[in-house]
C-alpha cells in the first residue's frame, strides 16, 4: 500500500527548511561581525591607551632634561657661593694682615672648599638617582605601550578569525539546507521531481 505525500506539505516543509537554513546563516554572519566589531573597538582603545603611554614617556624625557638642567644650575650656584665665601675669607685675613695660606685663615678657606665638595657630591648623587628613577619610569611607559598594542592586535586577529568563522558557518548552513531540500524532492534511484510515495507495510 502506498501513501501519496501532498505536494503542499512538501512545499511547506521545503520552505521551512530553507528558512531555517537562512536564519542560521544570518545568525552565524551576525555573530561573526559582532565579534569583529568588538575586537575593533578593543584594538582602537588599546591604540589610544598606547599613545597616552607614549606621551607619558615623552613627558618623563622632558623631566629628565629638567633634572639635568636643574643640577647644572645648582652646580653653578654652588660654585659661585664657594668663590664668594672663599674670597671673603681671604679678604678678611688680608685686612687683618694675616696670610690666608696659614693658620686659622687657611682653615677657614679649607672649610669652604670642604663644604663645597660635600654639597657638590650630594648634588651629583641626587641627580643620578633622579635620572635613574625617571629613566625606569620612561621605559615602563614604553614597555606598557608595546604590550597594550600587542593585546589590541591580538584581539583584532581573534575578531577577524571569528568573522571568517561566521562566514564559513553561514555557507555551511546554506549548504546543509540545500542538501536537505534536495533530498525531499529527489529520491535515490528516481528522476521524478513531482510527488513522492511512502511505502507502508510489506
Amino acid at each position: 500500500m502506498c501513501v501519496q505525500v501532498p505536494a503542499a506539505l512538501k512545499i511547506a516543509s521545503t520552505i521551512a527548511t530553507a528558512g531555517s537554513a537562512a536564519v542560521n546563516a544570518y545568525s552565524s554572519v551576525k555573530q561573526g561581525n559582532a565579534a569583529y566589531q568588538s575586537a575593533q573597538a578593543t584594538n582602537q582603545a588599546a591604540q589610544f591607551n598606547a599613545s597616552v603611554l607614549r606621551r607619558n614617556a615623552q613627558a618623563v624625557e622632558t623631566d629628565q632634561v629638567n633634572v639635568r638642567e636643574g643640577a647644572a644650575i645648582e652646580r653653578r650656584r654652588l660654585g659661585e657661593t664657594r668663590r664668594g665665601e672663599k674670597g671673603e675669607a681671604i679678604a678678611r685675613a688680608a685686612a687683618m694682615g694675616i696670610d690666608p695660606n696659614f693658620g686659622s685663615a687657611a682653615d677657614v678657606v679649607s672649610d669652604v672648599e670642604r663644604a663645597y665638595s660635600i654639597d657638590r657630591n650630594i648634588l651629583g648623587r641626587n641627580e643620578i638617582t633622579d635620572l635613574r628613577t625617571t629613566d625606569k619610569e620612561r621605559r615602563d611607559y614604553l614597555d606598557s605601550a608595546k604590550l597594550t598594542e600587542m593585546e589590541g592586535a591580538s584581539a583584532l586577529r581573534a575578531g577577524e578569525s571569528a568573522r571568517r568563522a561566521g562566514y564559513v558557518g553561514a555557507v555551511g548552513s546554506l549548504l546543509d539546507g540545500a542538501a536537505s531540500v534536495s533530498s525531499r524532492w529527489i529520491q535515490p534511484g528516481s528522476t521524478a521531481t513531482k510527488g513522492a510515495k511512502l511505502r507502508v507495510g510489506a
